[in-house]
């Protein structure tokens, strides 16, 4: 279904069939080669005839979209509840449409089908915005936010290590806490420039220190870790944020806008 949409098996039940007949054709001695351009011909010839009894829809005859759709669920595990599907199906489309000139593109990309177990077939739902699978990291951290201002970071929000190998000699109790104390001063720093700029909402897309993630609880801003880069830039187009590898080089523009950020737990999962 995923490659050639619907109507997989009548598909499959028609080839098996033009196969059936061709092996009587060469049982009765006519060559695969004639065999072969007879099929292209009647291929040629079914779509000039599909093509005459197809339909022009407009994307906005909702009713006409909608009877397609659960026409395609008929034969379905899903067809006791099409009618629910088909609305979430229509609507989800209608929902990323895009004029390009005189034409309409549908990006069915900008479709995300998240399963979930623990609930019905009923209770499946259109979700208008992005679902990304991930937990906040801190359980301090607010669990919603309105008016989001989102950075997207590319990279981690850990102290760096070096590319080589390197020794450091600690001779004193207070070395060891003046060390300490500035790998958590140059977190606090990168922590400092988020807030600064208004940021509520983290998604970092690689690793999260603790001490990390302490000062941002501290600072209320949710944040999530270990983002999948097709989430990244998913959120990215929808929020028109921009992805950020320099928590240094952020600015406000670069933030994303969102109505509402929340985490919410669906079925058995959170």
């Amino acid at each position: 279904d995923d490659k050639v949409g619907d109507g997989t098996t009548t598909s499959v039940i028609i080839a098996g069939e033009l196969l059936n007949l061709a092996q009587e054709l060469m049982e009765q001695s006519v060559h695969p080669t004639i065999i072969f351009r007879g099929y292209r011909k009647a291929l040629v010839k079914s779509k000039e005839i599909l093509h005459e009894l197809a339909t022009k829809i407009d994307i906005n005859d909702t009713d006409t979209l909608l009877k397609v759709a659960e026409t395609s669920m008929n034969s379905k595990l899903i067809s006791g509840v099409k009618n629910h599907f088909a609305n979430i199906a229509v609507n989800a489309v209608t929902q990323i449409r895009e004029k390009r000139g005189e034409k309409t593109m549908i990006d069915l990309d900008q479709i995300q089908v998240i399963k979930k177990e623990g609930k019905s077939l009923i209770d499946t739902s259109l979700i208008k915005g992005i679902i990304v699978d991930k937990e906040i990291v801190h359980p301090m951290m607010p669990k919603s936010v309105k008016d989001a201002r989102i950075a997207l970071i590319s990279s981690s929000l850990e102290v760096e290590k070096t590319e080589f190998d390197a020794e450091i000699r600690i001779q004193t109790p207070d070395q060891i806490t003046k060390f300490i104390e500035e790998e958590a001063n140059m977190l606090k720093s990168r922590v400092t420039k988020l807030k600064d700029i208004g940021t509520n909402v983290v998604f970092c897309q690689k690793g999260i220190d603790d001490k990390a993630q302490n000062f941002l609880a501290q600072e209320n801003i949710i944040t999530i870790r270990r983002v999948k880069r097709s989430d990244m830039e998913k959120l990215a187009r929808a929020t028109h944020a921009n992805l950020i590898n320099n928590i240094f080089e952020i600015t406000e523009a670069d933030l994303g806008k969102a109505g509402k950020v929340e985490e919410k737990k669906i079925g058995d999962d959170n």
